[in-house]
């Protein structure tokens, strides 16, 4: 059934609003007012002056916003958003899913135990960037099972409990690990994801608003535990929720203060890094061949924030129109491609945008929103496909 002629905003221009209050906007509010002032890693702002470039870089920001807005709503402009087919076929059983996931799964846990040394350890050690990255792939793609059981209309069976269970107890205990080695932000994913699936789906209870409160409130709980010992009050609950966009920010900051804003680049690096995609064990020297970020800034945490990777990979235009490309894309992807994949794929894309799309470098975004959550589930579902309908003669789908 069609929807009305009402135009609906769509999910990821409210989520990319947030993305670029919070780790744009936001920033610049905290240090005019000194907010947490004397705060951990607060002076490492110090030697920036943002006071020459402030009006450049909001009027920046301002177009970026507008450039987005407009790709999300362009697309309404030129056809009737359709309602999701919700009865589409179920072709493979969630006994085939929860088998062919089991090595992702072994895999983790093997990354778990050879990990456990670091866990839980507070600031007092470094990130540990390869641990952390083989626990957000598993994450990722345990998040793209969830959603397919849970979207699916499978019979109540052994079978489907089981896997539904399954994808469950592997979403939770890798988001724990995630959480003791210190990040937060990639938590975030499944809980947007999820948030954005039951909202979709028109499913949003009272319970569900309680749940996603009681995760919010726990990751800023872990977050004043990992940096203080006096227990829990409200400027560390603030710092802990400011500290995350502040500290990205320095490489807004710094960027801004280092470089040229160009009008256009040629996006060597963003184009370079589709070169990752293909497994190391493939091609062990790929990270040879991709081109590194032209842009000189500091990031002594880290994170790169969104504005830094545009502006240094595209220049001003170019961002806009990748941004607006980009608003447009995620439109059609939720009003076109309405089948059970598109739609978990959307709530997945949705998970990156609020947090990881403007704290992480365009490749990681890259790699983690179409190798993890797209190519290798799609390439999983085939293959478990193709062995369901010459074994089982398509008929095992409980």
């Amino acid at each position: 059934m069609a929807l009305s002629s009402r135009k609906y905003i769509p999910f990821h221009l409210y989520l990319f609003l947030f993305g670029a209050f919070y780790y744009w906007l936001f920033p610049i509010f905290i240090l005019d007012y000194n907010l947490i002032e004397g705060m951990p890693g607060v002076s490492l702002l110090d030697k920036y002056n943002y006071d020459p470039f402030r009006y450049k870089y909001i009027q920046i920001v301002c177009v970026l916003i507008i450039s987005y807005t407009i790709g999300c709503m362009l697309p309404l402009k030129f056809k009737i958003p359709q309602t999701p087919n919700r009865n589409s076929k179920i072709i493979v059983s969630p006994r085939d899913l929860l088998l062919f996931s089991l090595p992702f799964f072994l895999f983790g846990q093997y990354t778990i135990f050879k990990a456990r040394n670091i866990l839980f350890k507070g600031y007092t050690i470094d990130y540990d960037i390869e641990t952390m990255g083989a626990i957000a792939t598993a994450n990722s793609l345990f998040l793209v099972l969830f959603l397919f059981l849970f979207s699916n209309r499978y019979k109540n069976s052994f079978w489907g409990t089981t896997a539904k269970r399954y994808s469950i107890i592997g979403l939770i205990e890798f988001s724990i690990i995630l959480l003791g080695l210190g990040s937060r932000m990639y938590v975030m994913i499944p809980v947007t994801a999820i948030f954005i699936y039951y909202l979709q789906n028109h499913k949003i209870t009272r319970k569900l608003l309680f749940i996603t409160l009681s995760f919010i409130l726990l990751f800023l709980g872990i977050g004043v535990w990992r940096i203080s010992n006096s227990g829990i009050t409200w400027e560390l609950l603030f710092y802990i929720g400011s500290a995350e966009p502040l500290l990205t920010w320095i490489s807004a900051v710094s960027f801004f203060s280092y470089n040229q804003i160009e009008l256009f680049s040629i996006p060597y690096n963003f184009l370079s890094s589709f070169i990752n995609f293909i497994p190391t064990f493939i091609f062990p020297s790929k990270s040879n061949y991709i081109i590194p970020f032209s842009g000189v800034y500091d990031s002594p945490l880290g994170a790169t924030n969104l504005i830094t990777s545009l502006l240094g990979d595209f220049g001003f235009i170019g961002s806009c129109l990748i941004l607006m490309l980009l608003g447009m894309i995620l439109t059609l992807i939720q009003y076109n491609w309405t089948n059970t994949f598109g739609r978990i794929y959307y709530c997945c894309l949705c998970g990156i945008i609020p947090f990881q799309l403007f704290r992480d470098n365009l490749p990681i975004i890259n790699k983690v929103a179409i190798f993890n959550m797209l190519i290798v589930p799609i390439l999983t579902y085939s293959l478990i496909h193709f062995i369901s309908r010459k074994y089982n003669n398509g008929d095992n789908r409980t």
